[in-house]
């Protein structure tokens, strides 16, 4: 399992048991970014990283807020039109939960995403490039499409 698998599913265990609060370890930056959309959104409270000199760990205090979370493994490419897809497919209902996704842009939620027209898809393991089209109909140059991958939910 990955390090993100590991993580929520310690949370989740850990809310589901009525815990305060939780440690989860090793630390790295795309858990601090899933807590920091966690705790924005009100499904967790503070959290402290704590450096041991090793991996590191983060102490989470729950809230008895969050009903699920959990990670898509493998990460699958997804372009803004299929958000729509997934959410239904991942969440309970269209008022409340988050789809979070990796961009070229960095890590943030479904509604993010949305909001800033970030996505698109890699076409080839080789690199994500497709030549634009312009108004005229010509081709030009080709530019770096972003990439928008699921990562994970929790509501």
């Amino acid at each position: 399992m990955s390090v993100l698998a590991d993580a929520l599913k310690t949370i989740s265990n850990a809310e589901k048991r009525g815990k305060r609060q939780v440690v989860v370890r090793p630390c790295s930056k795309v858990i601090i970014k899933f807590l920091q959309y966690m705790q924005k959104n009100g499904y967790i409270g503070e959290f402290t990283v704590v450096d041991d000199h090793r991996a590191g760990k983060i102490v989470v205090e729950l809230t008895g807020r969050l009903n699920k979370c959990g990670v898509i493994s493998p990460r699958f490419d997804a372009t803004i039109k299929d958000m729509e897809k997934w959410t239904n497919s991942l969440l309970p209902s269209r008022q409340f939960g988050h789809v979070m996704l990796t961009t070229t842009f960095g890590i943030m939620d479904h509604h993010e995403a949305r909001r800033r027209k970030t996505g698109g898809k890699v076409r080839s393991h080789r690199g994500a490039f497709l030549e634009a089209k312009t108004e005229e109909g010509s081709r030009s140059s080709p530019r770096l499409l972003p990439s928008l991958q699921i990562i994970g939910f929790f509501y």
